[in-house]
Parts: structure tokens; C-alpha cells; sequence
């Protein structure tokens, strides 16, 4: 039975080919694209939208590590599986960092006040690499014309800068 198993799974998918065909490139994009999917309604979705540092090196990683299942340059099943641990690390330091603030500052940053009550705060403005104009970017979005209507400006831990009018 493991023998014919093995036979189907090296027709279908090229499991110990050294080349793959068209079709099995293609059956392994569609699997992992389903795999990935459930990877990510099991971990957190979060890290598909206001990244933070935390969450764009799980992306990163992950579709770097599928592409080489899809391609055959990794074991297909071990880079499923490997992507797979890496969700669940992902999910498991995320619900750290909601119990622990010196983890979560450590995973995902903190926010770093840029103007307060109007003041710039330059040595974090210049630590953050934020200019003046950066600051107004932002304010301008929030129809915020002048740098003196801006009360408070903060460099938020997904790198967007909130701005808060007088």
C-alpha cells in the first residue's frame, strides 16, 4: 500500500523526480495555495495587513520557503511542513506579546512619539530617520494643512506615522 502510495504521489507530484513537469509544478501550486490558506486562517491573519516588523518577516519567509516546494528545489511535503511550524511560531509569539509588554515591545516594537503639544522631538525624529516633511506627509492626509495645527504626531510599530490635530 506505502509503495503505491509513493508511486501515485511521484506521478501526481514529482515527489522524487528530478525534474518536474508541467502539470506537477502546477498541482503543487494549487496544494500549497490551499495549504498556505489554511496556514493562515489557523495563524493570524493579521500579518496580511499593517505590518510590523514581526509580521513581514513571516511573510517573507513563508512565501520564500513555499516557492521552493512549488518549484522542487526543496522536499515538497518538508516545506509544507516547515512553513507550517513557522505559522504556529508566529501565532505563538503574537499571543506572547499580548501577555507579556517587555516580549511584545521585543517582537513588535513600540510606538515612538515624534511631536508632542506641538514640540518636535528631534532626537527621535532623527533616530527614526522622520523628517519634518515626513510628519506633514502623513498630516496632509488627515487634512491637516499647517505644521502648527499638528498637536501630536507618533511613528506608529507598523512604521504609518498617526497624526493628531490641535
Amino acid at each position: 500500500m506505502y509503495i503505491l502510495l509513493m508511486e501515485f504521489l511521484d506521478k501526481i507530484l514529482g515527489v522524487d523526480g528530478e525534474e518536474l513537469l508541467w502539470y506537477q509544478m502546477g498541482i503543487r501550486a494549487v496544494i500549497t495555495y490551499l495549504a498556505v490558506l489554511l496556514m493562515v486562517r489557523i495563524g493570524n491573519k493579521r500579518f496580511l495587513s499593517n505590518l510590523t516588523a514581526h509580521d513581514m518577516i513571516i511573510a517573507i519567509i513563508l512565501g520564500s520557503i513555499v516557492s521552493r516546494g512549488v518549484t522542487g528545489n526543496s522536499p515538497f511535503f518538508a516545506t509544507l511542513l516547515t512553513a507550517m511550524i513557522l505559522v504556529v511560531l508566529h501565532s505563538l509569539l503574537s499571543h506572547l506579546a499580548l501577555k507579556n509588554d517587555f516580549i511584545g515591545r521585543w517582537i513588535k516594537g513600540k510606538r515612538k512619539t515624534l511631536i508632542e503639544n506641538g514640540k518636535m522631538n528631534e532626537d527621535t525624529m532623527q533616530s527614526s530617520k522622520i523628517s519634518k516633511e515626513d510628519i506633514l506627509t502623513a498630516a496632509r492626509v488627515k487634512g491637516i494643512e499647517k505644521f502648527e495645527d499638528i498637536n501630536d504626531a507618533y511613528l506608529e510599530k507598523n512604521g504609518e506615522i498617526s497624526v493628531i490635530k490641535k
